[in-house]
């Protein structure tokens, strides 16, 4: 039904944006003593797809108690 599509395509893309988040996170680990540009480049994108997951997952939350009994 609708709603586990909902879910299931959200569940989806938190799975990504995790992925996404552990990559930055290793690159940021990497980086940080050597390239400064480019570690506040990867700090910017990683507070950005953080915040994304948060929403993502806090929705994901809401819709999943809006339709249990």
């Amino acid at each position: 039904d609708w709603s586990s599509d909902v879910c299931s395509s959200d569940l989806e893309r938190i799975r990504a944006i995790e992925l996404r988040v552990r990559f930055l996170q290793e690159q940021i680990d990497c980086l940080q003593h050597f390239l400064p540009d480019t570690y506040q480049l990867l700090m910017d994108e990683m507070d950005s797809q953080q915040r994304l997951l948060m929403e993502l997952k806090i929705k994901s939350f809401y819709q999943e108690t809006s339709h249990q009994p």
